[in-house]
């Protein structure tokens, strides 16, 4: 199952932005490279609206990771499970909880962001913590039957 999963998404993510480039300035699939290089260095309306149409795709493919990784991960190292149920149950879990969700997606993005600036090294400490956090967040979310 993974590993259709991965990259499907990673081709779907790859279309995604081929066709917003090619769309959002209404190139040709044997266009200039040049030309598209300068599209989107470009102030004018035309280049506006490329930008805003590659940050929208963006955030659509992190919105979607964010739902299905919000529990998976953690479920799938904590239970014997397959990969579409634990999709399903984060799923499931994002649309129970969607403030809780969205801001620990805001959460993560500011993080990243911040642990980014400083050579990256910053990450050194972000990534465990938002690990550790991630675990606590799955098992206040996620009940399991007590046997």
């Amino acid at each position: 199952e993974s590993d259709v999963c991965c990259p499907l998404l990673t081709a779907a993510m790859m279309a995604s932005g081929f066709v917003v480039q090619l769309k959002g300035r209404g190139l040709s699939l044997f266009s200039a490279r040049k030309r598209l290089i300068a599209a989107c260095r470009s102030t004018t309306c035309a280049g506006h609206s490329l930008i805003t149409l590659g940050i929208s795709a963006g955030f659509c493919f992190a919105l979607l990771v964010l739902a299905i990784s919000f529990t998976a991960f953690p479920m799938l190292l904590h239970r014997r499970t397959n990969l579409s149920a634990a999709i399903a149950t984060s799923l499931q879990v994002v649309a129970r909880n969607p403030a809780i969700s969205a801001a620990w997606g805001l959460i993560v993005a500011i993080s990243l962001a911040l642990a980014s600036i400083p050579a990256f090294l910053g990450l050194v400490i972000v990534l465990p913590w938002l690990g550790h956090a991630s675990w606590h967040l799955y098992r206040k979310s996620v009940r399991w039957p007590t046997a």
